[in-house]
């Protein structure tokens, strides 16, 4: 199934639960593309945090590329603010 959709199994086959007897196992799967399962690192944490799983931490060596910056702004003078309030309004009484 991995393969099928190219997907690559990150984890390094220690337990990532601890169940009540003590012992650990693997319930936990982390899953990556092929293309940034080898440009990954994977590590569990040794404190579970309070829980009866331990956290795992994943980080991906590259760093993302953005093709075009966006700032998104908006024409405030056009705004019908009279029915932007009495749309609030009326949600906040209907709550």
């Amino acid at each position: 199934m991995l393969d099928k959709y190219n997907f690559t199994l990150l984890n390094t086959g220690e337990g990532t639960y601890q169940k009540s007897d003590g012992n650990m196992s693997v319930l936990d799967l982390s899953l990556a593309s092929n293309t940034i399962a080898n440009k990954s690192n994977y590590n569990l944490l040794d404190n579970t945090l309070g829980s009866d799983h331990l956290p795992a931490i994943i980080t991906i060596g590259d760093s993302l590329q953005r093709d075009e910056c966006f700032t998104q702004t908006w024409n405030l003078n056009k705004a019908d603010w009279t029915l932007y309030r009495n749309n609030i309004l009326n949600n906040l009484t209907n709550m």
